[in-house]
């Protein structure tokens, strides 16, 4: 019985299991999930640990603004309000 190693039809190379070729990045990523326009790369297994980061560190950045939205339109209601510990207006 022969062994047959998978090729991939774009690149032309070895692919290896559960290997996806992107064609945005026109190359092969294994265990590719997708590809993320706002990291500029596909998200595969080598990377996903740093995507799922990305992701915290943005809903973080998200709270922390919203929350200083909050803060401006329900607190403030002169306009001589200062925030407390340093924050301006």
């Amino acid at each position: 019985v022969a062994w047959y190693a998978p090729m991939c039809s774009k690149c032309k190379t070895y692919k290896p299991p559960k290997c996806h070729h992107c064609r945005i990045c026109d190359r092969c990523i294994s265990g590719m999930d997708h590809h993320c326009p706002w990291m500029n790369n596909c998200i595969g297994a080598g990377n996903m640990k740093h995507f799922i980061l990305f992701l915290v560190y943005v809903w973080i950045a998200s709270a922390y603004a919203l929350l200083l939205f909050g803060m401006n339109y329900f607190l403030c209601n002169s306009d001589d309000c200062i925030f407390p510990n340093g924050l301006v207006q």
